[in-house]
């Protein structure tokens, strides 16, 4: 009898040690703090396109918990091992599935989440569930965004509803427990839980993370910004290069389709030997575009008014009076490695334009009407920079023109009779940064051709030839739905 008890006691023994041994690497805890495990969210759009989210969310979420609590994390790699182990691939966890990552890892808390596609494909919409051992879940409010720019910083605001939620829950679990409430500036700490069971306080309403999630599909964007030279079809626009000053406005009446209004003014610093009475006029456009091209094209058509022609002005781009586009935009992705996207750009500019000179000698008007036909294609490399909140997005390509007479001189006296038609610009290089706070978006993007097609080529203020071309442009977005 005392020999199998004893037996029984060694095999128990060897047992416990055995399951130290070969239990899961923990990271080191901090006495009392609660251990929060959070898995890769998981992807069920069944598109290739939002892969990268996945691992953005899990940083975002760790990223905002650490400013505002103090905790320790449970193992990554032992979570995602463990995740793979007991939880279906590409389907949301069971409340026992989520239980057993808890009790594998450990962990006092579990954030899981994942995220769809809507039925129209063009709203990403995503779900958190918190599991606080031992039988506790809570539901954090679905997030919809739509499938475009702002997506980027959809993991940061995904990540503030989570945090709200833990705060309220952690607030409550302090008062029950008649523990001092961190001071201001203090991170909360999570305890571990003692199997009691608290209510938090009711929810307090906060909009500042709103304007997108209850205005998905109608939105304004009042845009202003600043281009240090004026670029149209990968091309400079005028004879003399010239800074511009915008303003523009978007209203996205639906889904798809959006009604917007730019008016620039072009700089017209006359300085060198560049002619004393040249001037480069403001100009005003409004146009209608239908479709998303983060879902695959956009179709465009706008009208723009000149305020006047260039008094100096030769060329036909100099002496536009009106002109039209209508205009094809598509989207191609091809893969994700990790979190970098790529993608590939092509789009179609058919314009015509309405030429109007003045000859002040013979006091007679000149008219005429060009047309400009361009493909533009650009490969494009997209990261998000989770612990900023940074969208880079980086891309080479170039535009052929099929037919194109701006280059065409009006003065009948110039043997420069340049068409542009079958050209190739040459390989133009690009980088862009974004960063949204709340509803505000900033952006800067800087451009260069570093070899400059002959027919392309344009003139400083001394009248040289140039053979590149570089420039920047900043502008600040404002966004409001309706």
């Amino acid at each position: 009898m005392f020999k199998t008890s004893l037996s029984v006691l060694c095999g128990a023994v060897l047992f416990f040690f055995s399951s130290l041994a070969f239990a899961a690497p923990q990271a080191p805890t901090k006495s009392g703090l609660a251990v929060v495990a959070i898995p890769q969210y998981i992807d069920t759009t069944g598109s290739k396109n939002y892969g990268y989210l996945s691992a953005s969310l899990t940083d975002a979420v760790n990223q905002s918990m650490q400013e505002k609590f103090d905790y320790t994390r449970a193992n990554q790699t032992s979570v995602d091992t463990k995740t793979k182990q007991l939880w279906k691939k590409n389907q949301t966890p069971t409340d026992i599935e989520i239980k057993q990552l808890a009790i594998s890892t450990q962990s006092d808390y579990v954030v899981v989440g994942s995220y769809s596609l809507t039925p129209n494909k063009k709203q990403i919409v995503f779900n958190t569930r918190i599991y606080i051992a031992p039988d506790k879940f809570i539901s954090v409010a679905p997030f919809t965004n739509n499938a475009d720019a702002t997506l980027f910083d959809a993991t940061n605001k995904v990540a503030t509803e989570i945090v709200k939620e833990i705060e309220r829950e952690a607030l409550a679990r302090a008062t029950a427990q008649k523990n001092a409430p961190a001071k201001e500036g203090e991170k909360i700490a999570l305890s571990k839980n003692d199997g009691k069971s608290v209510t938090p306080a009711s929810k307090e309403e906060d909009d500042s993370y709103n304007y997108l999630r209850d205005n998905n599909d109608r939105y304004i964007n009042i845009i202003a910004g600043y281009a240090s030279n004026t670029v149209e079809r990968q091309a400079l626009f005028y004879q003399y290069p010239a800074s511009t000053m915008y303003l523009r406005g978007d209203a996205r009446l639906q889904e798809e389709l959006l009604l917007y209004a730019h008016f620039a003014l072009p700089s017209s610093d006359v300085k060198d030997t560049m002619p004393t009475n040249y001037k480069n006029n403001a100009n005003q456009t409004i146009g209608l575009e239908y479709g998303n091209r983060n879902e695959g094209y956009i179709v465009g058509l706008n009208y723009r008014n000149f305020s006047g022609t260039n008094p100096a002005g030769i060329f036909q781009r100099d002496l536009l009076n009106w002109s039209s586009s209508l205009y094809m935009k598509t989207s191609l992705h091809i893969f994700n490695i990790q979190r970098i996207s790529f993608g590939l750009h092509l789009d179609s500019y058919m314009d015509i334009f309405s030429i109007k000179q003045i000859n002040p000698t013979l006091s007679t008007t000149e008219s005429d009407v060009g047309l400009l036909w361009n493909i533009e294609a650009a490969l494009k490399v997209g990261y998000y920079f989770s612990p900023l909140g940074v969208f880079a997005v980086a891309s080479v390509g170039g535009a052929y023109s099929i037919i194109d007479s701006t280059n065409r001189p009006m003065n009948a006296s110039l043997t420069q009779t340049t068409d542009r038609s079958m050209s190739f610009v040459g390989l133009r290089y690009s980088m862009s940064l974004q960063k949204w706070f709340k509803n505000i978006r900033f952006k800067i993007a800087g451009y260069i051709t570093p070899s400059l097609d002959t027919d392309y080529q344009y003139l400083n203020s001394k009248n040289e030839k140039q053979t590149s071309l570089a420039y920047f442009d900043a502008s600040v977005t404002y966004q409001f739905g309706f």
